[in-house]
């Protein structure tokens, strides 16, 4: 709890959201590099002003979520672009998929499909609520036994935070 009290403290400032991808995958490297291949697809993008450490909490929720959901060995594409005056990234799983059913609830604070014990429920409802807190968006497809695809979008360095 102390470290999202201090996150809040953080000013937004210029951020390479390619950077952000590459923290975020070291700090979850343990849990993918048996697991997992990573493909990445990173485009050029401009800077984007926020705050960097809670957007790579974003990214790490997505890739938690992604690992979790393959059950032996799968692939996780990581995409980066830029799509107007918004920067989009995606985390594209190809693990067990979510059911519609499902989808009605991902976002929902301690709402989770784990065992107990294994997730707390808040990854998703965080990161949305993040995003959003950035004038950004995160949207969900997903198939069942196809995978998932998460995809955040947030807009183009401008004074966006309050």
């Amino acid at each position: 709890m102390q470290s999202f009290a201090r996150d809040d403290l953080e000013e937004p400032s210029d951020a390479d959201l390619n950077e952000s991808i590459e923290s975020a995958l070291k700090i979850v490297w343990n849990r993918i590099k048996y697991k997992c291949e990573i493909v990445k697809n990173l485009g050029v993008l401009p800077l984007v002003s926020c705050r960097k450490n809670e957007i790579e909490q974003v990214i790490v929720n997505l890739l938690v979520n992604a690992v979790d959901a393959i059950e032996e060995k799968g692939i996780i594409t990581i995409n980066s672009r830029v799509e107007g005056r918004v920067a989009v990234l995606q985390v594209l799983d190809n693990g067990t998929g979510i059911s519609d059913e499902v989808k009605k609830s991902l976002f929902e604070p301690f709402f989770t499909t784990k065992k107990v014990g294994e997730g707390t429920g808040l990854g998703l409802s965080i990161s949305r609520s993040l995003n959003e807190k950035h004038n950004g968006t995160i949207e969900v497809e997903s198939t069942l036994g196809r995978g998932t695809d998460f995809t955040i979008k947030l807009p183009l360095k401008e004074d966006i935070i309050e």
